[in-house]
């Protein structure tokens, strides 16, 4: 009888010991381990597009605006790189409930729509050992237009103050996280010729792919 049980706790710990065996052979062999152990990718010297898009001057989608960007760069050594860009922003020019008071008056909302290219530097912050999650700081000057649509004005010194439409100068600063290929961002667009405002805020999500 006591062989018996000595015997069935041999075997018991043999399969458990192969089973084991087994596991650690397939994770090492498998495309889980191989995509967890790869080198880090060679980007230096590499070309990349990104598109993002996302909302303007607020995280809601009652009373705020929205822009996109197609943007191409390529890295250097330390996964610097200069970049490219054009972009569109478009947000109301006055945000106010559909039940306030001052819609009285302007009945219709006024539209601004900006239209830029720019070109910048992008700084590598910070990488991961992979080079799979990425933190960049950015500063792209840019120029363009400013469409300014003010709107029903209801009176002639009302229309006299109104923004106006005009050439638009100024640059993106920004901080951006990438888990690659995907982007989450800030930035803060400072137009000084603007004449709706010279500061504006842009919240973004994206892609980012390499090609050679």
């Amino acid at each position: 009888m006591k062989k018996q049980r000595l015997a069935r706790l041999c075997t018991g710990r043999t399969n458990l010991l192969l089973s084991c065996f087994l596991g650690v052979n397939l994770l090492l062999s498998g495309p889980a381990w191989a995509q967890l152990i790869r080198p880090a990718p060679r980007l230096s010297g590499q070309r990349f597009v990104e598109v993002t898009g996302g909302l303007a001057d607020r995280l809601t989608l009652k009373n705020s605006g929205w822009h996109g960007s197609i943007t191409t760069g390529r890295y250097n050594k330390n996964l610097n790189a200069w970049k490219w860009s054009i972009s569109y922003v478009r947000k109301p020019l006055i945000n106010v409930p559909a039940d306030s008071v001052a819609t009285i008056t302007n009945p219709l909302r006024g539209l601004v729509e900006q239209f830029t290219i720019g070109s910048g530097r992008e700084l590598t912050l910070h990488k991961s050992v992979f080079r799979t999650f990425l933190v960049r700081g950015q500063i792209i000057p840019f120029v363009g237009y400013e469409s300014v649509r003010p709107g029903h004005q209801t009176t002639v010194i009302e229309l006299a103050n109104a923004p106006h439409s005009g050439v638009l100068a100024g640059a993106d600063f920004g901080l951006e996280m990438e888990l690659q290929p995907v982007m989450l961002g800030i930035r803060q667009r400072w137009s000084p010729s603007s004449d709706v405002g010279r500061w504006g805020t842009l919240f973004y999500v994206g892609v980012r792919l390499g090609c050679q």
